[in-house]
């Protein structure tokens, strides 16, 4: 009902009540399920995890419902999204207040939480002592009934040496039980584990197994990684590719900058999705603001061609040429100086002119000879040019 309601958007909106898509809405997503239930759904819905395609709207939905039935759990994941803006205008009062109610209830994701704001800010809303002093022993009672947020937890505290012991090998054990309890972030934690020989042997096979499982279960991170591995960074053609596109889509969405660069090429050429520049181009331009040399020497380039939906532009041209010359790549030189030159500044560009023309690019030669105050020697310049072939 919620998915053929949906669809008039497109194709009727007139017939289209705001608020009767809302009541479908919610009873699609309660649909005879414990408000507990709900909850969960709305947990998977907020990070993606275990096949939910991410949705902060119905994540919201779920999360309100089971927070106004009293879930500890729904407030503070609603807390959370507070905290952070996310689907809804960032509200840090509220979302403090809702994290400290769900971890006054046994909460152990908004403890955690709360310790996390209480030194990640300026702000003096929280005492991060205060759940300091409760959050072992509430990690401890989870561990008691299997709980496998409560094994990461101390694993990961146990990595960092935060509230435990530093203690790589207890570490390890415990993120392994809660990978093999399915909880995603740890899946990626060992991963990292495995792959550096941190608290384990060095083992490739074992780490790439449990990054594919973070992956497949939702975990940004892991996704981001897996993706890019997915993608390949080589060949031309890889098969493979097609099948990065959701994961690394996930894991841009959530903030995973490295992510930038290949979506941006999924988008450009049609990996797993349809092409489609307009997307494309905004993301090259974040991957090159993120110091992604390859995208700067894209951008550079683009510029200089002029590619639909972006202009010809020799300033920007220039100066993602030049941010891409101080990574030390030389290909982008020529686009750069010809840029440079065009727009007024013609000391930068008799210097990489020169030094393209001093490795016999004739076309440098000969520009490099236009640049030039004195004939005598623009015309030496033009002579090697076309004693060297250049038209």
């Amino acid at each position: 009902a919620y998915t053929w309601y949906k669809s008039l958007e497109d194709t009727a909106s007139e017939l289209v009540s705001e608020e009767k898509i809302e009541e479908i809405e919610l009873k699609m997503l309660t649909n005879g399920a414990t408000p507990k239930e709900v909850a969960i759904t709305g947990q998977n819905y907020l990070f993606g995890y275990f096949g939910k395609e991410r949705d902060l709207h119905l994540a919201f939905r779920c999360l309100k419902y089971a927070s106004d039935n009293n879930i500890p759990m729904a407030k503070g994941l609603l807390g959370y999204m507070y905290t952070k803006g996310l689907h809804i205008d960032e509200n840090l009062d509220l979302g403090i207040e809702l994290l400290t109610s769900a971890a006054e209830n046994g909460d152990l994701f908004s403890m955690d939480k709360l310790t996390d704001i209480h030194y990640d800010s300026d702000t003096e809303y929280v005492n991060g002592y205060h759940w300091e002093n409760i959050l072992i022993d509430k990690i401890e009672e989870e561990i008691a009934v299997k709980k496998p947020f409560a094994y990461y937890l101390k694993g990961h505290y146990q990595r960092l040496g935060y509230l435990y012991s530093e203690d790589e090998f207890e570490a390890f054990e415990n993120l392994k039980i809660a990978a093999d309890l399915e909880n995603p972030i740890a899946q990626y934690e060992l991963s990292e584990m495995y792959d550096n020989g941190i608290g384990c042997d060095y083992d490739a096979s074992e780490a790439k197994l449990w990054l594919k499982k973070s992956a497949e279960n939702g975990y940004y991170k892991a996704e981001g990684k897996y993706g890019i591995e997915l993608f390949g960074n080589h060949t031309w053609f890889n098969p493979t590719r097609n099948r990065s596109f959701v994961f690394l889509k996930h894991a841009y969405e959530q903030g995973y900058d490295e992510a930038y660069w290949y979506i941006a090429k999924c988008y450009m050429y049609g990996y797993g999705t349809n092409v489609n520049k307009n997307i494309a181009y905004p993301l090259y331009q974040k991957a090159a603001e993120n110091g992604v040399m390859d995208a700067q020497v894209f951008l550079c380039q683009k510029y200089f061609k002029g590619d639909y939906p972006l202009p010809k532009d020799y300033k920007l041209c220039a100066k993602w040429g030049e941010e891409a010359l101080k990574q030390g790549c030389k290909s982008v030189r020529f686009e750069t100086a010809y840029s440079l030159s065009h727009t007024g500044n013609h000391s930068r560009a008799k210097e990489l002119y020169l030094e393209l023309a001093n490795e016999g690019n004739t076309v440098a030669m000969n520009n490099y000879g236009c640049e030039l105050d004195d004939p005598k020697e623009s015309a030496i310049w033009f002579h090697t040019a076309a004693d060297n072939g250049d038209s």
